[in-house]
């Protein structure tokens, strides 16, 4: 949150922000998320500038910069047929949505991850399953008791996320009765202490 408010405060904003024409907003945003990738990249690339890391910036930004680029468009879409926009609003459509922007995050991450360029494109020539082989690949999955709970907590926060989007957990928890919004609290504090790792590695950013 640190690096993408400095990148805010000074690069984006004195760049015009928003209150420049949209071709300029479409610029601002892809050189903020290219100079994020050098910024890792620097960090990182000890022997060099780490082109992974570049890829990584440049992707995201072309993300952005389509969806900005094209909102115009879909608006204009939208006013003339009206089915689609009702359907754009449906619960289906948002659902399929997070899993496109889910995807599509995901492979970005791939470069994040690569120690190189070549490493990167063996994994992305290598991705693809049969529906059909599905049943297969659960095998691998670890049915350990700490796989078990990080699954129902990834759940849960989802489900608490669904919530927040219809209004605020901090409304909500405010609404409930003292003493039950207490509970909750406490019940929190416990859940930390009995499923934190507290011993974990070092935060992946201590690196940068």
């Amino acid at each position: 949150m640190t690096l993408g408010t400095w990148f805010r405060d000074y690069l984006y904003i004195p760049l015009g922000g928003n209150r420049v024409p949209k071709w300029r907003v479409v610029a601002n945003v892809m050189i903020v998320f290219l100079v994020s990738g050098l910024w890792h990249a620097g960090f990182v690339g000890a022997a060099g500038i780490g082109w992974t890391f570049l890829a990584w910036g440049a992707i995201n930004g072309a993300y952005q910069s389509i969806s900005l680029a094209t909102a115009p468009l879909w608006k204009r879409l939208g006013e003339r047929a009206p089915l689609l926009r009702r359907l754009a609003g449906a619960r289906g459509i948002g659902i399929l949505q997070a899993l496109g922007v889910f995807h599509l995050v995901g492979f970005s991450w791939i470069f994040f991850r690569a120690h190189s360029l070549a490493d990167a494109w063996t994994v992305i020539t290598r991705i693809g399953v049969s529906v059909l082989e599905l049943p297969a690949l659960f095998r691998y999955f670890d049915g350990s008791f700490d796989f078990v709970v990080a699954l129902a907590l990834i759940v849960l926060l989802v489900g608490v996320e669904a919530l927040h989007e219809r209004r605020s957990m901090v409304e909500r928890l405010r609404a409930w009765p003292t003493a039950l919004r207490w509970g909750y609290y406490y019940l929190l504090g416990l859940a930390l202490v009995v499923f934190g790792a507290w011993g974990g590695g070092d935060f992946i950013y201590m690196q940068f």
